[in-house]
């Protein structure tokens, strides 16, 4: 097959900003297995648990000592949420196009927002923003969207589809640090700044959800988790029990979450 110059140049810009990567590798210790039922679950900034069964939500403190929850039956499963934000938590509700702001103390933060009535049909991904309001990914345009808290389109992305050359799966999206952080399987990460401008692709790769905390970027790849250092380009490889299934993973100050078997199993890194 023969490559045209522009692929020729994305190849070689992906291998010199490989080269750039160094390995290292560390271990985990187990500290405690706690029973844990329900599809998926986040931690947020302070270190409170939220727990998603089907269309429940419920909030257990750093103790995992349950606080209160919140449960939705009129918009289907939860299949997303987001808890940058402990005063602003975000719920998607893909089958239904709804997005759904609660507070701290998971009371609804105005009504439910109806995607379908602001022309958006095909909504792929949902995270908040610290600027108020919050993006979607539009499948139908291939573009970020920004949202603000009037719900008024303000920025939105090229089509991403032309910057991955071609057709694109994203699974994961978030805002930190006033950068979009966009996971596109067998794509690698695409970077975008506030304003929806494209940044950068690094070279990384995950089917998994994606986490940044300050300046390092985590995400599964072949039953390790990876911590990619976004200044220095380091990359730190901690290898996971291959006997468990994992269906969530969350790392908090130092630990890892695994959520596996309807068991929450607490691991601490060792550096």
């Amino acid at each position: 097959m023969i490559l045209n110059h522009k692929k020729t140049l994305n190849y070689f810009i992906f291998w010199i900003f490989s080269t750039w990567i160094q390995t290292n590798q560390e271990q985990i210790e187990l500290m405690e297995t706690i029973p844990f039922t329900g599809n998926f679950f986040e931690i947020d900034q302070l270190g409170n648990f939220y727990l998603i069964n089907s269309n429940t939500l419920v909030q257990y403190s750093p103790n995992l000592v349950k606080k209160q929850q919140y449960t939705n039956n009129f918009s289907g499963k939860v299949t997303h949420i987001d808890v940058n934000d402990p005063l602003r938590i975000l719920l998607f509700y893909k089958d239904f196009n709804q997005v759904v702001f609660l507070d701290r103390a998971l009371s609804l933060l105005g009504s439910p927002v109806d995607l379908d009535q602001l022309g958006f049909t095909n909504v792929a991904l949902v995270c908040s923003s610290n600027s108020g309001g919050f993006w979607l990914f539009n499948n139908d345009t291939g573009q970020l969207v920004y949202l603000n808290k009037d719900l008024q389109v303000i920025y939105q992305s090229p089509d991403i589809r032309l910057l991955a050359d071609g057709e694109i799966s994203p699974s994961h999206m978030i805002e930190r640090n006033q950068k979009v952080y966009l996971n596109l399987s067998h794509k690698g990460i695409f970077i975008f700044n506030q304003y929806g401008g494209f940044e950068v692709k690094l070279p990384v790769f995950s089917d998994y959800e994606i986490g940044v905390t300050g300046s390092t970027l985590q995400f599964i790849k072949e039953g390790s988790v990876n911590l990619y250092q976004l200044k220095t380009h380091q990359q730190n490889i901690i290898p996971l029990p291959k006997h468990l299934e994992i269906k969530d993973l969350e790392i908090y100050q130092n630990k890892i979450f695994i959520f596996s078997d309807n068991k929450l199993f607490i691991y601490k890194i060792i550096n």
